[in-house]
């Protein structure tokens, strides 16, 4: 039988969409796009940036194709760059000119996704964003290619004349791509510097320093022999010692004695009078090369220190540590023996070459819950055992050495283990202790255990133990819903409770526990329990206290209400209650979206109205529909705030709507809120809307610089102070690290002639500092 119009119109998932679209909140397929935030590009391996983006969204591309991305971006605005990224890294062509075609033209977008599709390598989207002539390009595009190996988007940025500085040849190198290495030479002229040369011998890529010693001038650093020794390229090793006259320096046969190498220790040795640091043989300790150990010991007999044993036991090199207790006298300290705790072997040989005995070796013991060792520390009645041992055996649920102690050791433990025991419910601990301990517990332990529910021992504690418990222990379990625990405590003891117990039973929806307090109890209650309960919405509690008890409640119970837009609560209160509420009610519902509860209290024509902040806390959270409501009802108006929070939370919507009333507070702090948020379209419609003196974008920048935002930040570069960048360079993240380096490498090479010598002295130290940054991130 055919289908009828109607079912087939039912049936129809575009039709539904299409009612759907007039309903509040977001499309269920896009729901998992709420939590999305915009991409940290803080390491150079993208995969994981950009795999938990794929896994939802290309499954919604798959099934969606681009038919309902307009939706998406009206809906969610902060997916647009997320979905136009997503389609860099991934290769999308077709889906950027979709976006591009269709949506918005992808060259008013403020991420700079030249340099992104440079970094994934995607040669035909760089040719498509440089034909569109998006403007989000930068230096670090050659710098990212070069890097990354992409010899043919090098030529495309260089036949597009993009910037490039000494950075991108450095990279090169330093990542054995020779022929990008060759490119640059011969077609650009920004050269190189001494860290093209280090960073290729320290990863050990001969044919490149070969190169860049025969035709380029810039040389090398002591970095450079140095970190190839570390790397264990004895070929570059030699080659630098043969033909460059650099050198280098103790850290060469130090780091070369680190990392085992000992080929290249022996060559040094025997070709360089630099030495090594004294530290050598306790990096060789420390990393398990023994032989290397061997030979320092023999040839830099006074070099070490107590960190060789030390270091070496905590990662449990058992062969290292016995070299070093037989043949050296540097010993070890408290911390050795500590961090050996995990490998048995290796403690129990270094507390016999020295007994120490202390209370913190024996919790370390207890932590590890090494059962072996604290038996091998009892039978050499070493001291450190105390009664807290046993107590903290408990507390961390090490059972067979909590009985190993009980049985064992004389010094017990105190009221402390039993209180632990109660307060997690372990019933047949708890027995064993007050069957075999004589320390007992305090009134902590009912108290605890009936807060936490665990029936079965409060009556075991009571039963059997007279420390008895407090009023915080019916207090407790009325809080928490324990309604047996409650009863059994006012049938069995005599603490009772304080009006905290119906406060807080009533504030959480028990309502067998507020009946049972109010028939059997004197205590009573006070305003907390109605505002708790109207605040929370448990209306069977809030009807109960008002026709049950004399207390009442205070404003506090409509602005709960109010709040959480509990327009029944509301109702109610109004209805039977004459507490009524102040202006607080009005500005919570608006700030939390609540509309309806907000027309209802307009609706009563009473005097309390609202303030500013119902406009400002609704530009906070987006709720525009409340804002357009208040500003044709009410005229309280707003403040600056309304503007700053809008801005704060993202809300372009709300901006546009305040500017086109009028309502738009151009403040200093605006780029910098928006800078923090780190969203682009926002930062770009207030450059657009207001005038930002020079001082506001430095303020911007500042603040920028904790949020690792690359884009924000290569947006906001040239308006940061050099100085401010230099002093945070050293805490920063491989990428924006080393892209700030970068730029102080360009400003330093674009005011040499400007600066005098004392200054050029003093930055070309700071770079010698901080260009180095990680090539390997």
């Amino acid at each position: 039988m055919e289908l009828s119009v109607a079912r087939n119109c039912l049936l129809s998932g575009d039709v539904f969409r299409s009612i759907a679209s007039f309903q509040r909140g977001i499309y269920l397929d896009m729901a998992l796009f709420l939590a999305m935030k915009k991409f940290a590009f803080t390491h150079y391996n993208l995969a994981p940036v950009f795999a938990p983006v794929d896994a939802v969204l290309a499954p919604w591309l798959n099934e969606y194709g681009t038919g309902r991305l307009s939706v998406l971006f009206n809906t969610l605005r902060h997916m647009r760059p997320i979905v136009v990224m997503y389609a860099i890294y991934s290769g999308r062509l077709s889906l950027l000119q979709f976006i591009h075609d269709h949506d918005i033209p992808l060259a008013q977008l403020g991420e700079f996704l030249v340099d992104l599709a440079a970094w994934c390598g995607q040669l035909d989207i760089v040719k498509f964003l440089l034909a569109i002539n998006h403007p989000g390009c930068t230096s670090h595009a050659m710098y990212l290619v070069c890097r990354n190996g992409h010899l043919e988007i090098v030529k495309v940025l260089h036949a597009a004349q993009k910037d490039c500085n000494q950075s991108a040849m450095d990279a090169a190198a330093a990542h054995n791509h020779m022929d990008i290495v060759s490119f640059l030479h011969f077609n650009r002229s920004e050269g190189c510097t001494t860290a093209a040369m280090d960073k290729a011998a320290a990863n050990g890529h001969l044919q490149v320093v070969q190169w860049l010693h025969s035709h380029r001038l810039e040389g090398c650093t002591a970095y450079a022999m140095d970190d190839a020794a570390a790397g264990g390229h004895f070929d570059v090793v030699r080659f630098l010692h043969e033909n460059r006259h650099e050198g280098c320096t103790e850290m060469a046969m130090c780091g070369a004695a680190a990392r085992g190498h000992l080929d290249i220790l022996t060559f040094l040795h025997a070709n360089r009078d630099e030495g090594c640091a004294f530290f050598a043989l306790d990096k060789a300790a420390k990393n398990g090369h023994l032989e290397v150990v061997k030979w320092l010991h023999a040839h830099k007999p006074h070099d070490g220190s107590t960190d060789a044993i030390d270091f070496a036991a905590k990662n449990g090199h058992v062969e290292v540590v016995k070299f070093l207790l037989a043949n050296r006298s540097d010993g070890f300290t408290m911390k050795g023996l500590m961090n050996s705790i995990q490998y048995p072997e290796i403690f129990k040989m270094l507390y016999k070459a020295k007994p120490m005995s202390h209370a913190c070796i024996i919790e370390s013991v207890i932590r590890e819950n090494q059962l072996e060792l604290l038996q091998f520390l009892h039978e050499r009645r070493a001291r450190g055992f105390c009664k807290h041992a046993l107590d903290l055996a408990v507390e961390l649920e090490h059972w067979e050495i909590a009985k190993y102690l009980h049985t064992n050791r004389k010094e017990g433990c105190t009221e402390i283990a039993m209180n632990k025991v109660a307060m997690v419910g372990n019933l047949p601990v708890l027995q064993f202790l007050h069957m075999y301990r004589r320390e007992g517990c305090t009134t902590f332990a009912m108290d605890a255990a009936a807060r936490n529910g665990h029936f079965e021992v409060v009556k075991f504690l009571h039963e059997n133990r007279n420390e008895g418990c407090t009023f915080m222990a019916m207090d407790g379990a009325a809080a928490r819903g324990h309604f047996d625990i409650v009863k059994f405590l006012h049938t069995n003891r005599r603490e009772g409770c304080t009006t905290m117990a119906l406060d807080l039973a009533a504030s959480g929806g028990h309502l067998e526990i507020v009946q049972f307090l109010h028939e059997h109890r004197t205590e009573g209650c006070t305003t907390n329990a109605m505002n708790g309960a109207a605040r929370n919405g448990h209306m069977d509690v809030v009807k109960f206290l008002h026709d049950h008890r004399k207390e009442g409640c205070t404003h506090d119970a409509i602005h709960g209400a109010a709040q959480n837009g509990n327009l029944d609560m509301v109702k109610f209160l109004l209805a039977n209650r004459t507490e009524g509420y102040m202006y607080k009610a009005m500005d919570r519902a608006a700030t939390y979206g609540h509309l309806h509860v907000l027309e209802y209290l307009h609706a009563q024509e009473r005097n309390e109205g609202c303030s500013s902040d119902a406009m400002d806390g609704a530009a906070m959270f987006g709720h525009l529909d409340v804002l357009k409501w208040l500003h044709a009802n009410r005229p309280e108006g707003q403040s600056y705030m309304a503007t700053v929070e809008a801005v704060s939370g993202g809300h372009l919507e709300v901006l546009e709507w305040l500017d086109a009333t009028g309502k738009l507070f151009a403040t200093s702090s605006l780029l910098t809120r928006a800078a923090l948020t780190g969203d682009m379209e926002i930062f770009q419609w207030i450059e657009r809307k207001i005038l930002p003196t020079t001082r506001d974008y430095q303020w911007a920048a500042g603040s920028d610089f904790d949020t690792e935002d690359l884009d924000m930040f290569k947006r906001l570069i040239p308006h940061f102070n050099m100085t401010s960048l230099s002093v945070k360079l050293d805490r920063r993240f491989p990428v924006l690290k080393d892209f700030i380096s970068h730029e102080l490498q360009n400003n330093a090479d674009s005011d040499v002639e400007d600066s005098d010598e004392e200054s050029n002295a003093l930055l070309s130290d700071l770079l010698r500092r901080f260009v180095v940054a990680e090539e390997g991130a």
